[in-house]
């Protein structure tokens, strides 16, 4: 059977239009930092830290609550025992849980990583409480991290849900990426403004020097504010360069970045 040459352009158009969507499919997946579906804050967070143009490289997301135990440290490592339990089903992926005294208390920590690479970890705060006071307060927090650029937000949120036990805890998301070479203090700013244009937010705090950049701002599509200054903040944005490692860090943090930069 012969084909005409028409026929055999249209079906050349075909695969070249099946190719090229292919080709975007790739990129799109590979491009995209994470998914993100069910959370809110978490879908403007990832938009904004977008703007940045940076590199994937870690999503944190941490829960924290006081937690009504009484502060001894056995009722510290069944409590995170029982917390984890059902996300460590698998004895070979059990935390390993270690208590350390301080400030004439304690504090009691678990650390694991799941099947799916999440690193996982929880801690009993109750340093400056004395065994014999109970009744005290000691507080519960969870820090969840990820490197795998595919990780879903929503995974993340679930997994922080279950161990929490409810929805009354507090919560953060801080995301990191990085940019090969240093950017100019121009550049930095304009990223920011851009930055603030996709967050819908307005500037409340600014703090800047030749390595590094922290605006702290509000937006109403964030929930959970802050208030520092008598000034309402639930989206923190900044940028410094790594002279070591050569590269420019930056980071989007709601309601405001948890950890050291």
């Amino acid at each position: 059977m012969f084909i005409n040459m028409g026929t055999k352009k249209v079906i050349l158009y075909v695969l070249i239009i099946v190719i090229i969507i292919a080709a975007i499919s790739v990129l799109y997946v590979v491009w995209r930092p994470f998914s993100v579906n069910k959370e809110p804050e978490g879908a403007t967070v990832v938009q904004v830290f977008r703007a940045s143009g940076a590199g994937f490289a870690q999503l944190n997301v941490n829960g924290w609550e006081k937690c009504e135990i009484k502060p001894l440290q056995e009722d510290a490592e069944q409590y995170l025992n029982k917390r984890l339990q059902s996300l460590f089903s698998q004895e070979e992926n059990l935390p390993e849980i270690k208590t350390v005294h301080h400030s004439g208390g304690f504090i009691t920590q678990g650390l694991g990583k799941t099947g799916q690479g999440i690193t996982v970890l929880a801690t009993i705060n109750a340093a400056g409480q004395h065994e014999k006071q109970p009744g005290e307060h000691a507080y519960f927090t969870v820090a969840l991290s990820t490197a795998n650029p595919h990780c879903s937000y929503d995974k993340l949120y679930t997994i922080l849900d279950s161990i929490m036990e409810g929805d009354s805890y507090h919560r953060s998301t801080v995301i990191r990426g990085e940019i090969s070479g240093k950017v100019s203090n121009d550049q930095r700013r304009k990223v920011i403004r851009d930055m603030i244009k996709e967050a819908q937010a307005q500037t409340v705090n600014v703090i800047e020097n030749d390595s590094m950049v922290s605006v702290s701002a509000h937006t109403s599509q964030l929930p959970e504010p802050l208030t520092t200054g008598g000034e309402s903040v639930n989206i923190n944005m900044a940028a410094r360069y790594n002279s070591v490692e050569k590269k420019t860090i930056w980071y989007v943090g709601s309601p405001i970045i948890t950890s050291e930069y």
